[in-house]
């Protein structure tokens, strides 16, 4: 009995050695990778078979990169967007149907360096700049912290949840004075200061770092600078009569200007692509405000060429200030229009469906996503309630327009506010999106409220600054507010006096506040006679106006003391009281809101309840208090005591702060070694490390202790390292590892440092696990059997490669033409091998007898590892052939070899067959070749 055949081995594609295209890239940008012909990215792909390709393309570390592949061989289009620093593989493969594949790797970096500007001057709490952020990878939440000169200096900390840099509490910036943490950089031949920094965080257990630098910049006082900025930024050919509203907004309130425009140029020609009415408007910008706005009216011609967007620059100029410009931009029709139905909603209407229809100017041949976004002078939730999130609209390819729809709910409140507006406003890419308005349209009539700033001032003062706002429930119309005094118990005259109090609060139409400074003089009568109050007033035409308080108090003052004052570094949360204690008791209650500054730092130092609590001392009484929580960092830095400096704020009061003392704990220099592997035979690489610096150096020698490894599988390396005593300077040593032929698992050893050579006490117990990784293969291999039914079939099983510790293997049986329970008895015990190199066992399955002529009859025996390493296979299975009496059946052995050495074949006859018989083999290829891969062997037997 043969089975024969004949075929054509599959030849795997093949590549060119070059690898494909690498590169450096910045964090946000796409590596863009087109394919010409069958070269992909540099590297060309090839099949001798001339099968069709298909090709794949992963990341190492999907967090920093994500891969986009599509097309076809020959046009395959990869993209690769960098997600967060640091430094990632991509692998490119070629595969045909047959499972052949050819495979190129290459590493791309990812960098992020971004430097950020903050005036001179600016107060705790300014922001700097965008948050600097990484890309979430499954989910996951990224934590972020502010090392280097940023942090150290003390005046800059990171939101550790947002990556928000801001100011520190209680930080100075000072441009000609703080130095101490600041770096220089010569940039187009201007030398430039700055905080250097970096912003750490893990994603995907890689550890990110992004480099940050921030300038504080030279404001000089006496120069503001006015910004202009318009809404909207974009217009298009053919409007007739596009509004666009500039707005001067200057970094102060104190003074006028007045701010005159001008076109400062741009790529716009006017008269031929535009024209703008009220040019000569004046932005005026009061005393105690910090904006004015102007609309203007532009006429664009539809010139009907194509020559992409134009620029038209606003300029302008104000005496005592620099104007910074602003650019509308003029955009060609391929426009994208955004309407609404309802346009106007009563304010009492309840929740009204609103329908937003986009409307391309014409059809494209893709679709056309566009997301909406809400603004106005109606504020959600002050104002109304819109479905969130606001749903986005689609135009599918070959039309014009598509809506969608979401649900406003305007509020109806009594105040007296007039119209309010809802703008939709839209986002699509490159392309303009006009917005579009619905109106709430009020049912209420106008009031305005009186405030003051501070509430609170004492006997004595002599002359106390008190800013009076007024506050109207719209923007519509203007409104004119005359201040009196409306009563009170204070006298004028004998208790104050104050001066301009004839100014007017006018409030302009398209705002809603006003603002005028008071100066009183308050006198100190010796008498304790308690607060007392003067009543501001005022009166405006059409519009009712309620009153706001001045408090004239006894002289006070408020001390803060806190318990503990000394908390130690590693104390863990530890609660505080801070006591508020006045000078004496007063006839109200008296409040104190905190705050923390110091040299300490939150979150590098130190964690505290946030928010933090506030005090109210009762009425009558003279102190009370409050706790808070201090979570001290217990780090390894040896930065001496830290403080955290407890301020208060109560009004005009003057409020003496107390300080918490952070007691470092922090030991002195430490060497660390970080673990290591290697396959066997190579060398394991270990780094030791100095934490800080040691004047005159040191010596560190490594001891070895065996784990499962023993001293035979690796050769120790005692030679001493020579250190410099610089602070994070690092040194290397190798371990040659003894390569065997035994499957093993990984095995281990302990690596120790000692320290000599200086009289500093360095800390040097940290150690590291050396692990040697197998390299070794092996696997179990059975023979074919053959029996006369009614005899027994002996299997032989064969271990190619020594295991240590041996395993267990046993076999399995699986019907073919013979029938287990019928034809032969389906169970064997488990073979135990001792884990030599071409050990065998045998097992044997009896076979039963009948009296049918059924010719010979197969079954399948597999074969089941148990405590075997994962290095061991056992995939081969064999065929037990059952012969009818009288049949004689030749069967032949699997066999194998490596490569130069000769296979050896067994043939066995199931029977003895007389005069004998010949046997001629024959070849056929699977993945060898003959004449290439071996010699065949036709001579009969």
């Amino acid at each position: 009995w043969s089975n024969t055949g004949e075929g054509t081995a599959n030849r795997p594609p093949t590549a060119t050695s070059t690898p494909f295209n690498g590169g450096t890239f910045p964090v946000g940008s796409i590596a863009d990778y087109k394919e010409a012909g069958q070269g992909a990215l540099g590297v060309f792909f090839a099949d001798a078979d001339s099968d069709t390709l298909t090709y794949t393309a992963a990341a190492q570390h999907p967090a920093l990169l994500g891969v986009s592949l599509t097309g076809d061989a020959g046009e395959a289009h990869l993209q690769v967007t960098l997600l967060n620093q640091g430094s990632s593989k991509v692998t490119y493969t070629a595969s045909d149907a047959y499972g052949g594949q050819v495979t190129r790797t290459t590493t791309i970096g990812i960098t992020a360096k971004r430097s950020r500007r903050i005036a001179e001057n600016s107060p705790a709490g300014t922001l700097v700049g965008d948050p600097v952020t990484g890309t979430p990878y499954n989910g996951e939440a990224l934590s972020y912290s502010l090392t280097g000169n940023a942090a150290s200096s003390g005046l800059f900390v990171i939101n550790s949840s947002t990556g928000q840099i801001s100011v520190a509490q209680g930080a100075t910036l000072d441009y000609e004075t703080d130095d101490s943490y600041r770096e220089t950089e010569t940039w187009q031949g201007e030398v430039v200061k700055f905080y250097r920094g970096k912003v750490e965080y893990t994603v995907d257990s890689i550890a990110a770092e992004i480099d940050v630098s921030i300038i504080v910049t030279d404001v000089e006082a006496e120069q503001p600078a006015i910004a202009l900025s318009v809404s909207p930024e974009y217009i298009q050919e053919g409007q007739n009569a596009a509004k666009v509203t500039v707005t001067a907004t200057r970094d102060g309130t104190t003074g006028d200007h007045s701010v005159t425009l001008s076109v400062g140029g741009g790529t716009a020609t006017g008269g031929t692509d535009y024209t703008i009415w009220s040019l000569s408007e004046v932005l005026r910008i009061q005393p105690g405000e910090s904006t004015a706005s102007v609309t203007l009216t532009f006429t664009v011609v539809a010139d009907g060429i194509d020559e992409g967007n134009e620029s038209v620059i606003l300029s302008g100029t104000a005496g005592g200030a620099t104007v910074s410009d602003a650019v509308v931009t003029i955009g060609e029709p391929e426009n994208i229009a955004l309407s609404v139905a309802p346009s106007t909603i009563a304010e009492d209407a309840g929740a009204t469906q609103v329908t937003v229809t986009a409307t391309l100017d014409k059809a494209r041949d893709t679709a056309t996503a566009v997301t909406l976004s809400l603004a106005g002078t109606a504020a959600d939730p002050a104002d109304y309630a819109a479905t969130s999130p606001l749903p986005s609209i689609t135009i599918p390819k070959g039309q014009t327009s598509a809506d969608a729809t979401f649900t406003v709910t305007p509020v109806d409140d009594a105040l007296v506010e007039g119209d309010e507006t809802i703008v939709v406003n839209g986002q699509s890419g490159s392309r303009p999106v006009s917005s579009a308005t619905t109106t709430i349209t009020d049912n209420d009539g106008p009031s305005i409220a009186l405030s003051v700033s501070p509430e609170y001032i004492q006997e004595g003062q002599n002359q106390a600054k008190v800013t009076v706002t007024a506050t109207r429930d719209s923007t519509t119309g203007d409104h004119s507010v005359t201040l009196s005094v409306g009563g009170g118990t204070a006298t004028g005259g004998t208790d104050y006096t104050i001066w301009s109090l004839s100014e007017v609060l006018r409030i302009q139409p398209g705002e809603s506040t006003a603002s005028v400074t008071l100066t009183f003089t308050v006198v100190a009568d010796g008498i304790d006679e308690g607060n007392e109050s003067v009543i501001l007033s005022g009166t405006a035409g059409g519009a009712t106006v309620s009153d706001a308080v001045v408090t004239i108090g006894e002289p006070e003052n408020i001390a803060l003391s806190v318990a503990p004052s000394t908390i130690a570094e590693d104390a863990g949360a530890t609660q505080v009281t801070v006591t508020a204690t006045l000078d004496k008791a007063r006839d109200t209650a008296t409040a104190v809101t905190l705050s923390l500054a110091g040299t300490a730092a939150d979150p590098a130092d130190y964690a505290a309840t946030s928010p933090l609590p506030s005090i109210t001392i009762p009425k009558g009484q003279t102190s009370a208090d409050a706790t808070l929580t201090v979570t001290p960092v217990d780090d390894a830095l040896v930065e001496g005591d830290e403080t955290i400096v407890v301020n208060g704020q109560s009004g005009s009061r003057s409020v003496s702060p107390a300080t918490i003392t952070v007691a470092d704990n922090a030991a002195g220099p430490a060497v660390t070694i970080a673990d290591s592997s290697a396959a066997e035979g190579d060398s394991i690489i270990f780094t030791v490390t100095l934490s800080a610096a040691v004047s005159g150096g040191l010596t560190v020698t490594p001891s070895f202790t065996a784990g499962t490894a023993a001293s035979t599988d690796y050769t120790a390396n005692t030679a001493a390292l020579s250190f410099t005593g610089m602070e994070g300077e690092q040194k290397t040593f190798t371990v040659v590892t003894t390569e065997d032929e035994v499957v093993e698992a990984d095995e281990t050893f302990t690596v120790s440092l000692a320290v000599s050579g200086t009289s500093e006490t360095i800390t040097a117990t940290d150690t590291a696990n050396g692990t040697i990784s197998n390299d070794d293969s092996a696997a179990v291999t059975i023979d074919d059997a053959v029996a006369v039914e009614g005899e027994t079939l002996t299997f032989t099983v064969t271990l190619d490669n020594a295991v240590q510790d041996g395993l267990k293997v046993t076999p399995s049986f699986t019907d073919v033409t013979a029938t287990k329970g019928t034809d032969y008895t389906g169970d064997a015990a488990a073979l135990t091998f001792a884990g030599s190199a071409a050990e065998t066992q045998t097992f044997t399955v009896d076979t039963v007898a009948d009296r049918d002529t059924e010719g010979a009859e197969t079954f399948t025996v597999s074969l089941t590892l148990s405590a075997a390493p994962p290095a061991v296979t056992a995939t081969d299975t064999a065929t037990g052939t059952i012969a009818d009496d009288g049949v004689v059946v030749v069967t032949i052995d699997d066999a194998s070899a490596a490569e130069g050495d000769s296979l050896t074949f067994t043939v066995k006859l199931n029977q003895a067959v007389k005069d004998g018989l010949k046997v001629t083999p024959s070849f056929t290829d699977v993945t060898a070749t003959k004449g290439t891969d071996y010699t065949e062997n036709t001579a009969a037997l």
